[in-house]
């Protein structure tokens, strides 16, 4: 017996695939669980916000609160309601452990679960000549996709999801299936991902009953399983809908601006890139895979003068969300849609968050067709080391580690959640004050205020997807002058509003870490509301205010290897 097929009876078993797969992800995943607080993590959507309200919930022991209790570090004071519900698998390893190691944990169950949902959904419906070595391929690559951290698993589960519901439709399921359909609404989120999800499978139960000519009575269960429980997790928000107690959203008052293209050329510009490259906050890493499935097929067609029907319909669906998505954001749709109060609760243009696994099955629907033999053995190889390169580059935390401990580069780009947060620099900015946190309140300027939020500090601004509308009425009127300096500023307060922040002109939005400049000449805020109403009385400030007037004092100067931070007293 060669060599050639001694590799093929070897890669042809489970065991021998799953034992390489899983010891393969677990030495790329292990930096997650050993460097604890020096891993990079991506800031936007994640330290900027989720990271933060999750700690303040478990310090003020709010988890279980009533819905409108308040929690007083963001914002002068938000609602619970306003933050993540508390039955999320999230929340539970924010309780178990430590910011740093419960992101780490999280991150590594996104990868494992990822991989044998994918793996299994791979091996039984979609790689039907029964090679484990391309189903392990494909469930690898998507394994290691850069999932959004406060995602959780629903994005990751999906596959195991779809693997259980197939079976369930199938009559071949048993109670490890209905265990899936129980709980993957405790590990995702319903109205960032799962109500898109559960459309998918929706559709899937229709085109079932539309062919058989009978109702699947268990495939029903299964999507009423997951919609009640997905429900039950949200209940906040499902009794805020109905609660009388005084409380108005600023959601009231979002008319989504900044998300509207104005004309026809823009809309196609936005499809093209929904096509190719995907959606920023649910990676699908396909810019290769696009290509790579595309030529395939035409070279297969061509040579064997047949389409490959499965891969082409999930092609045309991948094309048909694209269409959808950037009709949405056309101007005159948008402003139709979302002036419909129900439709302003969340985003109904998000059925992108299917552009992963769609993306994977198609490659894995590639797969299946390509004849195996020494020459696609060596393609494959070669893909999958292309592939996995992508993916590296464009996963910040991956990219980070390798940047940070191979390359030694230490810039904002690998920076560590120890140094994002730097809890020795600001424990000497609250010694400074010399007063209880809890005795005053603080603005940032040029920083998130969420890391002002994590090293115990009381902030009047903030980031939050649901707070009252007065107190964004209030605070708009203290950056009124800054905001009619910028016309971008004022429509992404006026027009959103969930960043609420000590907004300059001169700095503009804030980036994913911090602003690159170093003053400002013309902070011009109303400084009477901010002391007198918010009890506001210090600016912790990234950068130097050059025009103090009579408002501001310099207190003092901090400074490490990460920022340069300016103490201002409001007087």
């Amino acid at each position: 017996m060669n060599i050639w097929n001694k590799i093929n009876i070897f890669f042809d078993k489970d065991k021998n695939v799953l034992i390489l797969s899983f010891l393969f992800l677990l030495m790329l995943s292990s930096p997650l669980l050993l460097l604890g607080g020096n891993v990079p993590y991506e800031v936007w959507d994640n330290l900027d916000s989720n990271v933060v309200w999750r700690k303040l919930m478990i310090d003020n022991h709010m988890i279980f609160a009533d819905s409108f209790a308040v929690i007083p570090q963001i914002m002068s004071g938000i609602p619970r309601i306003s933050l993540s519900s508390e039955l999320n698998l999230f929340v539970l390893l924010a309780k178990i452990f430590p910011p740093t190691v419960s992101l780490g944990v999280n991150r590594f169950l996104q990868i494992m679960v990822g991989f044998w949902g994918m793996y299994l959904l791979c091996r039984k419906y979609i790689i039907i000549k029964h090679n484990a070595l391309l189903s392990a391929v494909v469930a690898i690559l998507f394994a290691v996709l850069p999932f959004w951290s406060s995602g959780c698993l629903s994005i990751a589960m999906q596959p195991m999801v779809l693997y259980s519901f197939l079976k369930i439709r199938d009559k071949n399921h048993n109670h490890r299936d209905w265990a899936v359909m129980c709980v993957y609404p405790f590990v995702s989120s319903f109205i960032v991902f799962g109500f898109f999800f559960y459309c998918f499978l929706f559709a899937i139960f229709c085109m079932d009953w539309y062919k058989k000519k009978t109702l699947n009575r268990n495939l029903f269960l299964a999507l009423a399983v997951l919609s009640i429980l997905s429900l039950i997790t949200q209940y906040r928000e499902i009794l805020y809908v109905f609660a009388d107690n005084g409380f108005v959203s600023h959601r009231t008052e979002s008319t989504r601006e900044i998300a509207m293209l104005t004309s026809l050329p823009a809309v196609i510009n936005q499809i093209k890139s929904f096509l190719i490259f995907g959606q920023g906050h649910v990676p699908s890493n396909h810019y290769l895979i696009l290509w790579f499935c595309v030529l395939f097929m035409m070279i297969n067609s061509i040579m064997t003068r047949k389409i490959n029907r499965k891969a082409m319909a999930v092609l045309f669906i991948i094309i048909s969300i694209s269409l959808y998505c950037g009709i949405m954001k056309w101007q005159p749709v948008h402003s139709t849609i979302y002036n419909i109060p129900l439709f302003n609760l969340f985003n109904i243009e998000r059925f992108y968050t299917l552009f992963p696994i769609l993306w994977f099955i198609l490659l894995a629907y590639t797969f299946n067709e390509i004849p195996k033999n020494k020459f696609t053995v060596a393609v494959f190889a070669l893909f999958f080391l292309v592939q996995l390169r992508y993916s590296r580059k464009h996963d910040f935390t991956f990219n980070g580690l390798w940047n940070r401990y191979v390359y030694g580069v230490k810039n904002a780009s690998t920076l560590s959640f120890n140094e994002y947060y730097s809890e020795d620099l600001f424990d000497k900015v609250k010694k400074e004050t010399g007063k209880q946190t809890d005795t005053y309140r603080v603005a940032a300027l040029g920083l998130h205020p969420a890391l002002l939020q994590y090293n115990g500090f009381y902030t009047i601004d903030g980031y939050c997807g649901n707070y009252d509308v007065k107190y964004k009425h209030l605070f708009g009127t203290v950056i009124r002058g800054e905001l009619n300096k910028n016309k971008e500023l004022q429509t992404y307060f006026d027009k959103w509003g969930n960043r609420c922040y000590l907004f300059d002109d001169e700095i503009g939005r804030l980036g994913r870490y911090k602003t690159r400049k170093t003053k400002t000449a013309s902070l011009d805020v109303d400084y009477d509301l901010l002391k007198q109403k918010l009890n506001c009385q210090y600016i912790v400030s990234a950068v130097e205010i050059e025009n103090l007037g009579e408002h501001l004092k310099l207190q003092k100067v901090f400074e490490n290897n990460v920022y340069k931070i300016y103490l201002y007293k409001v007087i």
